[in-house]
């Protein structure tokens, strides 16, 4: 994304983030913390008043999406902790509210209710008596044998539970309580996520999940050992790729933030699903900074650790990862080249490079997301990021993005310049494209009044391309993608893709990712239903 600082993207993205999940990390299941109300896809107006359950925590706050932390006060009556929302002080909407506590051993502990739908001004909420709320399995927890499934709801006509993506299961009532088994023999051993849904007497429709909800069984049928490819086997790009950025991982204002909370990165099942739809490469966005700490420092364990467990779950299902840090340029703010000197660019790609140089999940290495106002200091960046890899790893291809925000519309004007040596000659120089009036990817208004047309995306892909061909060099597009709110954006993509097809360029479309909500680029599925961006995309699959 273009022409808007980091912590305004990632403000804007984060307040219409969900992820679809209520989060209780290793530490809340040690030390419970549990809340009430709001819940998860409930709509709510007027004065909500926020309900927190927990043990062993003294100072618990609230937060609403990015929002500074507000207290919350104990009742001792209701043994609860309670704040109150003035819903009327927000727009209509979707929001995620946070409780924030710490143990007694410090660790700060969250749990989180997702999409909490706020009304207009004045109106009431459709249906807000219908409620469901799991009582077991809890997340975290471990089962053997049959699993006791039991729910909490009220006004519901028909109450069911699944495990991960299965077929939904009956439950029956009684004196309120809902109930159900699930034997764990019948799935193989691991963590999976167990959802009740609700369905109510006047209409629609409440969830409530617990999170890995580990199976012990010993009986279960074993998953199948999954050997890592030998060093010989790495997969051969014989034309393009095409797939989609997965975002998260780069989100949040705070640094190094706290995972889960201020940023994420995709799961097992979000890679799944994007298999599914023929996009098996993922640009995958992380912060410099949470990597490493401070220029020239040892890359932080828990951060690789994180980027280890995407990378395998890619291998496990033959998908392939651009790795990207999304700085523009920049480290804490400092430019590349300036304040930041391009010996640390060096430093901080050449210890990346040697963790990951054996890992054939790993197609590219995205040396940096979208550099711009550099005053000319980036080609020399630039090669400086290479000179680090090429030093320890010469197999991998590198994308070396342009100046100006990578634009390809402009990017005679901004990298007429860029020039890179690489002693392996596998690289391949990355631009991105939005189609609105100024190339931003914000799309502030409709499709008439940002002066778009059927063939802008073509036409604004023409100098790039062209660029490459003059040389003899390849190219990449990092970054594409298009409102799903007008069919006529969808030519545009369709008629862009036609054109990146003729002149063998692969990309990446922006973007799915877990917490964008209502974004209008998005594409991951909203409330169950697929966004009309991927049928085009799947019409232009890698070749």
């Amino acid at each position: 994304m273009k022409r808007r600082s980091f912590l305004a993207v990632t403000a804007a993205v984060l307040t219409r983030a969900a992820i679809g999940e209520r989060d209780i990390g290793a530490a809340a299941a040690a030390q419970p913390l549990q809340i009430l109300q709001p819940l998860t896809d409930q709509r709510y107006g007027g004065i909500v008043e926020i309900q927190a359950r927990t043990d062993g925590i003294s100072d618990l706050h609230y937060r609403i999406d990015v929002g500074a932390p507000e207290p919350m006060s104990y009742d001792s009556s209701r043994a609860i902790w309670r704040a109150d929302w003035d819903t009327g002080l927000v727009a209509a909407g979707q929001y995620n509210v946070t409780i924030l506590g710490r143990g007694q051993d410090g660790t700060e502990i969250t749990d989180r209710a997702w999409r909490v739908r706020v009304t207009a001004i004045g109106q009431q909420p459709t249906n807000p008596a219908l409620t469901v709320r799991i009582e077991s399995p809890l997340s975290g927890e471990q089962w053997d044998g049959t699993i006791a499934v039991r729910a909490l709801a009220t006004v519901a006509a028909v109450v069911t539970f699944r495990i991960d993506d299965g077929a939904e299961q009956p439950m029956t009532t009684q004196s309120g309580e809902w109930q159900g088994t699930f034997e764990t023999g019948t799935v193989r051993p691991g963590e999976h996520n167990v959802t009740v849904t609700a369905k109510g007497i006047g209409g629609g429709t409440v969830s409530d999940r617990a999170w890995r909800v580990k199976f012990n069984n010993a009986s279960a049928p074993m998953p199948p050992i999954v050997v890592p490819p030998p060093v010989a086997a790495a997969p051969v790009v014989t034309a393009y790729l095409r797939g989609v950025n997965l975002a998260g991982g780069e989100f949040g204002d705070a640094l190094p933030g706290v995972y889960g909370v201020d940023y994420i990165y995709p799961t097992a099942t979000e890679l799944d699903y994007y298999r599914g739809q023929g996009l098996t490469l993922i640009r995958l966005p992380f912060r410099w900074e949470r990597l490493q700490r401070s220029v020239y420092g040892a890359l932080d364990q828990a951060e690789l650790a994180r980027l280890d467990t995407v990378t395998a779950a890619a291998r496990d299902r033959g998908m392939l990862l651009i790795l990207e840090p999304h700085n523009y340029a920049r480290y804490k703010g400092q430019l590349v080249g300036d304040g930041v000197p391009n010996t640390a660019f060096t430093d901080f790609w050449r210890r990346v490079a040697a963790h990951f140089r054996d890992d054939h999940a790993v197609w590219a290495y995205g040396l940096m997301n979208e550099p711009h106002d550099t005053d000319g200091r980036w080609p020399a960046a630039a090669q400086a990021g290479v000179d680090g890899i090429r030093s320890v790893d010469t197999s991998h291809t590198i994308l070396v993005p342009g100046d100006g925000w990578s634009g390809a519309a402009a990017w005679l004007t901004n990298n007429s310049n860029l020039h890179i040596n690489d002693p392996a000659e596998n690289f391949l120089y990355e631009a991105h494209v939005y189609f609105d009036a100024d190339s931003s990817g914000t799309y502030r208004q409709s499709y008439s009044r940002e002066g778009a047309y059927p063939t802008v995306g073509a036409d604004r892909l023409k100098p790039f391309a062209t660029w490459l061909q003059e040389r003899g060099v390849r190219g990449f597009l990092g970054e594409y993608g298009i409102p799903g709110d007008d069919p006529r954006w969808l030519v545009v993509l369709d008629e862009f893709l036609t054109a990146a097809d003729a002149a063998g360029i692969g990309g990446t479309y922006w973007a799915g990712g877990a917490w964008w909500g209502n974004y209008a680029l998005a594409l991951d599925p909203q409330e169950g239903q697929e966004r009309p961006q991927l049928a085009v995309l799947r019409r232009h699959p890698s070749r």
